[in-house]
Order: structure tokens, then sequence, then C-alpha cells
């Protein structure tokens, strides 16, 4: 939702589509395990509740957007 569909980003919520694979994954991990801390706690709520699979899969779809 913060990021608008197709991940395209709105004012300060960066554009995702498009990312890097293993970007995606690290990054996901990152707020996953509260060691990426930039997001005022929204993204570390969402990666919390993603399993390993739940966060590939999710890589996926957004390197493939444009």
């Amino acid at each position: 939702m913060c990021h608008l569909g197709e991940f395209v980003g709105q004012n300060d919520v960066p554009k995702v589509a498009g990312q890097n694979f293993d970007y995606v994954v690290k990054t996901m991990h990152d707020f996953k395990t509260k060691t990426r801390t930039n997001d005022a706690g929204n993204m570390t709520s969402v990666a919390s509740t993603l399993s390993d699979t739940d966060i590939e899969n999710l890589a996926h779809n957004i390197s493939g957007l444009n």
C-alpha cells in the first residue's frame, strides 16, 4: 500500500519495482531482523510476518516489475 500499486512509490516512499532480486531479499531480511530500521517501523512490521519463502517470492515479483 505504501509503495502503491505495481510498487512505483510515492512522495518519500521509494519505487521498489525492478530492484535487484538479491537486494530485495537482503533488505527484507534486514527489516525482519531489525538490522535495518529506516522505515519508521512499517517495513519491520510487515517483514516480521514473512517466511524466507515469502521473501523470495516477493523479491521475484518486485524484481520482475518495471
